[in-house]
């Protein structure tokens, strides 16, 4: 449904973007500056790449070797920035109707009925968008972005510095309407959680290009590389030294090793895993419980996250391990700072990757 192969050279850096996904709600995710919105931009015209090729439903938008490149106004994008860039000198209604380059027919005016209905902004129509809230203006430019019934809807982390219940509610409004209007939607974010929430499929961007793509669990549950692990808080990341056994027994720094009972591939270099899979427990170490991939230390520091605890945990071997714990876990063993405990990784929380 969506083929992207871009390339755009600037003064210091060069983009490359290649993805080919089918589903009808796709998350960008990478961090801030790492060419997220700029690559939205040349999908969308407003930013000519320098190489390569856009289609949106097998119609081409852009193609450098068959010279094909689609003014803005042809493309028909829905594209929402950061910014609702609503006309302040416009009623909301008037915002809204200045999306769709038709007279008012009736299929317009059905169109827009259902769109102020849908994002619950009919008795805001006669307002100025000064005297908007940050979620209201954003319905409204997402109503005018939809009156033009695009090919597909660009969101460029459109729900930033919202509210989390506001943003959950129209986050949960843009999911419906790209089910129930089968609208392709790119949604760019750096939330973790979007990626969760909104993508069926999920582009992972990094320093100007693409590193992976594909179905968003698999992953995020099961990432290729370290760099696409770091990006979504596998923050225990290990290089691996050796495979032995036949792919059972990796070898780590200081003389540790894992046991699995999968067969671990040469091409493995790194062993990733979650703060949160992560077990720990408080026990001494004349009463080990013989668990097999488990580890003795101390817990150097521990620090509150709101709904969870994020434990810093020193092996007696020299490791380092991140770990997140319930508030009422951590009562209910009575572990602190300073104490000693024994962790553990149990199979299903090592990510093996490149």
């Amino acid at each position: 449904m969506i083929r992207i192969e871009l390339k755009k050279k600037f003064k210091k850096d060069e983009m490359n973007f290649f993805f080919k996904l089918t589903s009808n709600r796709i998350v960008i995710f990478g961090p801030s500056g790492c060419g997220k919105t700029t690559l939205l931009k040349m999908i969308c015209g407003i930013c000519t790449p320098d190489s390569g090729f856009v289609s949106v439903k097998n119609r081409c938008l852009y193609s450098s070797a068959d010279s094909i490149d689609l003014p803005v106004y042809e493309r028909n994008i829905g594209y929402l920035p950061q910014e609702s860039a609503l006309f302040p000198n416009m009623k909301v209604k008037d915002n809204i109707l200045y999306g769709s380059r038709r007279s008012e027919t009736t299929a317009d005016k059905k169109r827009f009925c259902r769109l102020v209905d849908k994002l619950q902004i009919e008795s805001k129509l006669e307002e100025y968008p000064a005297s908007l809230s940050g979620g209201q203006k954003q319905r409204a430019a997402l109503a005018r972005t939809l009156m033009i019934n695009p090919c597909i809807l660009l969101l460029d982390e459109p729900f930033t510095g919202l509210d989390s219940p506001i943003k959950n509610c129209l986050r949960d409004i843009v999911i419906d309407i790209a089910d129930d209007e089968s609208i392709p939607l790119l949604f760019v974010s750096h939330n973790i959680e979007d990626c969760y929430c909104v993508g069926k499929e999920l582009v992972v961007m990094d320093n100007g290009e693409v590193i992976e793509f594909g179905q968003s669990t698999e992953i995020l549950e099961n990432p290729k590389l370290s760099r696409t692990a770091r990006l979504f808080d596998y923050r225990n990341i290990w290089p691996i030294e050796k495979i032995e056994d036949n792919g059972g027994l990796v070898h780590l720094k200081n003389g540790i090793m894992i046991s699995s009972c999968r067969k671990i591939s040469d091409s493995f270099k790194y062993l990733c895993v979650r703060p949160e899979k992560i077990r720990v427990l408080n026990v001494d170490k004349e009463k080990s419980p013989g668990i097999i991939n488990s580890f003795y230390g101390t817990i150097l520091e521990d620090h509150g996250r709101g709904a969870y605890r994020s434990l810093l945990f020193l092996s007696d071997s020299g490791y380092r391990f991140e770990v997140n714990v319930s508030e009422t876990y951590l009562k209910k063993t009575n572990l602190a700072k300073s104490d000693r405990a024994l962790i553990y990784l149990d199979e299903e929380s090592m990510i093996f990757c490149r």
